[in-house]
């Protein structure tokens, strides 16, 4: 059926699309009670929709690539929005999700460069993976207290998000949630979270403090990398495993406490790492793991603690400003060091500093015995 130039289903209740795709103002009848699939897709001209309140539903991509659109009402019938329906609106500026909005899926604001604000439904739970991805222009969102996740890259490459207020009701931060938002400075992680996935806030090159809830049991895959303005993190004291490439390339982190929760540090956490100057290992960890440590170039001094029984390839690769090692280890006939452990220190100029009586058997090890200088500590 169609009716001013719209199609409508033969009841007359679904519009599913436009004779003509140059149109720049529809009015949609008071008789429709859903959008279909694709319905106005690429309507690039499109600037004004008249939604009226009989419409509860807006199926996939109803709205995508309607590039001329600056902004829409969406009345307080819309229950829910399927996925893609705003994507690539590029002229797009702000809009508000009514409370009837039980359900917002995926990639709905895809594109959407233009997107300043945005104002989320107080009755949806989640924000699905790639909802605000691309939203160059996002710099202000309001997270009700009814969202319980963040799921994977739903604000990546979010490049004018400047800061964000997590609500204490989110108890998952998805993988590559904040990805590439790069002008994002600061987040305060509520309690309530329990779980940040992998590579959550990469490349925020311009995060300088982030307070970690006291509810996460361990740091996943390339959470901060190359978040190169981060200067300060506390590890919380649940913390049991930090796992590999975490903080590399924090180029900017001076020091970090980790605590004796922590048992594993993986391979290359705190690589290029080249501000980091103090840090120390606690007792609880057993390995130093390949490239813990590879080009943190402002390392003076380094605590190894007694329960360290393994140094691995590359663990202090490139370290040019260590001078200083204190080994507590008085018993070192079964720790394992690899050659290229201290690949690239100027072993001439480092002093390696070990428990009394323990001499003789440093200066035979195959891993220590390279030193020019080994001077002794008593206890």
């Amino acid at each position: 059926m169609i009716q001013d130039n719209i199609i409508l289903s033969e009841d007359g209740k679904a519009l599913k699309g436009v004779q003509e795709k140059t149109i720049k103002h529809i009015v949609i009848p008071d008789s429709v009670t859903s959008i279909g699939y694709e319905a106005l897709k690429d309507c690039t001209s499109l600037e004004v929709i008249i939604i009226p309140n009989s419409v509860e539903k807006i199926y996939d991509s109803a709205f995508e690539g309607c590039k001329s659109l600056k902004s829409i009402a969406l009345p307080d019938s819309i229950t829910e929005i399927w996925r893609g329906v705003f994507k690539d609106c590029t002229s797009l500026e702000r809009i508000d999700i009514p409370n009837s909005v039980q359900a917002m899926y995926d990639t709905t604001f895809a594109g959407c460069t233009s997107l300043k604000s945005v104002v989320l439904s107080g009755s949806t739970s989640v924000i699905w993976q790639y909802t605000f991805y691309g939203c160059k222009s996002l710099s202000n969102i309001i997270i009700p207290s009814s969202i319980t996740k963040i799921d994977h890259n739903a604000f990546e490459n979010c490049t004018s998000l400047k800061s964000i207020n997590i609500p204490n009701s989110i108890v998952e931060i998805g993988e590559h949630a904040f990805w590439k938002c790069t002008s994002l400075t600061n987040i305060d992680i509520p309690d309530s979270v329990t779980k940040i996935g992998q590579n959550a806030f990469e490349n925020c090159s311009s995060l300088e403090i982030i307070n970690l809830p006291n509810s996460i049991t361990e740091i996943n895959p390339f959470t901060f990398y190359d978040c190169s303005s981060l200067r300060r993190v506390t590890i919380p004291n649940k913390v049991t495993i930090i796992r590999k490439y975490a903080f590399c390339n924090c180029r900017s982190l001076e020091s970090i406490d980790i605590p004796n929760s922590v048992r594993i540090l993986s391979k290359g956490v705190f690589a290029g790492c080249k501000s980091l100057m103090n840090i120390v290992i606690p007792d609880s960890i057993k390995s130093l793991p390949y490239q813990l440590f590879t080009a943190c170039t402002s390392i003076r001094n380094i605590n190894i603690p007694n329960s360290v029984i393994e140094i691995d390839s590359c663990a202090f690769e490139g370290c040019t400003s260590l001078k200083t090692i204190y080994f507590a280890a008085d018993i070192i006939d079964n720790i394992i060091v690899d050659k290229q452990a201290f690949a690239g220190v100027n072993i001439e100029e480092c002093t390696l500093y070990v428990p009394f009586g323990t001499l003789w058997a440093y200066r035979h090890h195959p891993g220590f015995g390279n030193f020019k200088i080994i001077e002794i500590e008593k206890k």
